[in-house]
């Protein structure tokens, strides 16, 4: 457990792990395995009709990889462009910066900002309607980093974890969360903005070499995935 202190104090004041770079590549797995609304089919039992829910079909994989590229100035401030790669088709619509106080913004096309991730937060400091419960290390392909949990303030919805350099490890870009509460009244239950689906993050490159990789994923080959997300940036 000191070490574990002693190794969180030294990772807060010295090799803190930046989010936005140049050459990073983000490997995203979305995993849709039941559909909203539920799949349907008509029944018949004599002269009686009824719908009945189709048992779900085999679970739709999806791959992607975000990566920052192009910086852009708007409003003054420098940003790079989100540049999300899945292998039919790109998406460049939102913008994001990452200042020297460890906090990240995300700008849409409406230059509409809100703060993504702050790395300074201590137990029980909140942002985006979510509550920091724990902050702890890990250690993944030879590099530290610092690791948050937090809870939904509404109570109703899933856990979150932050690791530096990382990011959520659920959905690194679209986790902001739209509720009805917030961390001061957390007793009217939220909805989060999201869907039927489990998103992951499974590998991170920078400037092509891994610095981070899922566990479950170490004995995967992923030839055929990063050739099937090789589609060609054009120049807006």
């Amino acid at each position: 457990m000191l070490i574990s202190i002693l190794l969180l104090d030294n990772l807060n004041g010295q090799d803190y792990n930046k989010f936005v770079e140049s050459g990073k590549e983000f490997l995203i797995l979305q995993t849709i395995d039941h559909f909203c609304p539920p799949l349907m089919e008509v029944k018949r039992i004599g002269f009686i009709k009824y719908n009945r829910i189709v048992k779900n079909p085999k679970p739709i994989l999806r791959w992607s990889i975000v990566r920052f590229d192009s910086d852009t100035l708007i409003n003054g401030q420098e940003y790079s462009k989100i540049i999300q790669i899945y292998p039919d088709r790109i998406y460049t619509r939102q913008f994001i910066r990452e200042n020297d106080n460890k906090e990240i913004f995300i700008i849409n096309s409406s230059k509409d900002q809100y703060k993504l991730y702050d790395f300074n937060l201590h137990i029980d400091d909140t942002i985006n309607n979510l509550i920091v419960r724990n902050i702890d290390t890990i250690v993944n392909s030879g590099i530290y980093r610092i690791k948050y949990e937090f809870d939904q303030c509404c109570k109703s919805g899933d856990k979150a974890t932050w690791v530096t350099g990382l990011g959520n490890m659920k959905e690194i870009i679209n986790h902001h969360y739209t509720t009805f509460c917030n961390c001061e009244n957390s007793g009217i239950v939220g909805t989060s903005v999201g869907g039927q689906s489990e998103i992951k993050l499974i590998r991170v490159k920078k400037n092509n070499e891994i610095v981070y990789l899922d566990t479950d994923y170490v004995d995967f080959d992923f030839k055929e995935i990063d050739m099937s997300l090789k589609l060609e940036i054009k120049s807006n």
